[in-house]
């Protein structure tokens, strides 16, 4: 069948850094004259790009490759099953016994030569450039680094993506300059670790560097860096808004814990003392928002570890805050340890954090009440209010893609709005985690 005639489909699980990933994989595939589909069921070549972190991820990868079984099992037409990324890295032989449907079981790294395997042909270095961008119209993931570097005991990345491996700079401003001339203006920064950027000499600048190259590409309007490890330079990062003005107010940073303890059997590589030093630093800049998320359940916590974990939650109250279930992972440092807490004390403490991030939440968005706010468009075709309105969906500065809150924009039905463009909006109203608002006047 001739390349031009063959469609692919790539179903994308997990991170936003996966999804960079199925970008390269698709771009690749589209650059050799081969169309993707919106249909799983009508391509020629299923990928189903997995997610491997945690026993839930893992399950859910489960399904959709058997669900990617079923489509081929019903096509009329030949259909290749690809089944790629942290998943299949972590159990690749695994996966090849038992899902002998699957076609091609493949990894993590060099997508180049997954697509070679695919076209049966060399296809070539990939250009970050020309992949098949899927964020919302003006936005974009731009992947500076993959790999980490730290030895977290409940994680295993390290094991199934390596050692950070970070990309020149000149290559990111290629990329960056090629996507904003073709309509985006948002910039949100990822790797397993932002701060560790160039630290081990594979980069000629460092992170606070890189923004500042990137904060002078034309159109550029937000850059918001994601995934800041605790540390020194998580700090510096939040010290450059005064000089970057396209760099976001907010500073992402996933504090895991706040016990002495546990933060010890984490293998986190600082103290509480250290953690509370650096959360003050932080909230002296006093327009900064604090975005973080918090591990329960971890190996040993007792309740005097969850209480030293509250602790900080109110002292620092983030902003946006977001709580995962410890996951006994085979292959994580962890995995050593008895897997002693309790599900039902998990879910637990888990609600209880829920609930505090709920309340903070509503606190922060009530303050934005009557203030201007700048918002991205995220679709095109508003919903009918009632004869004279219509209303938007808009996407906050203060809200990464995929991940916070919304808001909903009421304009008036002959106001039109393009998708991925920026308006100010002056807020409203608010609920636990969106807020309400019209365009303002100014």
């Amino acid at each position: 069948m001739p390349n031009n005639s063959r469609r692919f489909f790539i179903d994308t699980l997990g991170c936003p850094k996966n999804q960079v990933d199925s970008e390269l994989i698709g771009g690749l595939l589209r650059q050799h004259g081969i169309r993707d589909t919106d249909d799983p069921a009508a391509a020629d070549i299923l990928i189903i790009n997995t997610c491997g972190f945690i026993q839930p991820a893992v399950e859910e990868s489960l399904q959709h490759i058997f669900d990617a079984i079923a489509y081929k099992q019903q096509s009329r037409s030949p259909m290749t099953l690809i089944v790629c990324g942290c998943l299949s890295e972590r159990y690749k032989e695994k996966l090849r016994a038992e899902l002998p449907e699957v076609d091609i079981v493949y990894g993590v790294h060099n997508p180049d030569i997954l697509v070679s395997t695919v076209l049966q042909k060399t296809v070539g270095a990939i250009s970050y450039s020309q992949r098949l961008n899927k964020s919302t119209p003006g936005s974009m993931y731009v992947r500076i680094a993959d790999g980490c570097d730290r030895h977290c005991s409940f994680c295993v990345i390290p094991s199934i993506r390596g050692k950070q491996v970070c990309r020149q700079p000149e290559d990111i401003q290629r990329e960056v300059e090629y996507f904003t001339q073709h309509g985006v203006c948002e910039l949100n920064i990822i790797a397993q670790d932002i701060v560790r950027y160039g630290v081990n000499a594979s980069a000629s600048l460092k992170i606070d560097g890189l923004l500042r190259l990137l904060n002078d590409i034309k159109h550029v309007r937000w850059i918001r860096p994601l995934y800041c490890y605790p540390d020194a330079m998580a700090v510096r990062i939040a010290s450059l808004q005064h000089d970057i003005p396209s760099l976001v107010p907010v500073i992402d940073m996933p504090i895991q814990h706040a016990s002495e303890t546990i933060l010890r059997r984490m293998q986190r590589g600082y103290s509480r003392d250290r953690l509370f030093m650096l959360s003050d630093q932080l909230r002296e800049h006093s327009n900064m928002i604090l975005r973080t998320t918090v591990l329960v359940g971890f190996p040993g916590e007792t309740d005097q570890d969850f209480q030293a974990l509250l602790d900080w939650i109110d002292a620092y109250q983030p902003e946006k805050l977001g709580v995962f279930m410890y996951s006994h992972e085979e292959g994580a440092p962890s995995y050593q340890y008895d897997d002693d807490v309790p599900h039902t004390v998990k879910e637990e403490r888990e609600q209880i954090v829920v609930e505090r991030g709920r309340e903070l939440s509503y606190s922060f968005l009530a303050s934005c009440r009557d203030t201007t706010i700048e918002c991205m468009v995220e679709n095109t075709d508003a919903m009918m209010i009632n004869k004279t309105e219509k209303e938007y969906i808009v996407r906050p500065l203060y809200s990464a893609p995929d991940i916070d809150g919304m808001c909903f924009l009421r304009v008036p039905i002959t106001t039109s709005l393009v998708a991925g463009t920026i308006v100010s909006v002056c807020i409203t109203d608010n609920n636990d985690y969106d807020l309400f608002g019209v365009l303002s006047r100014v």
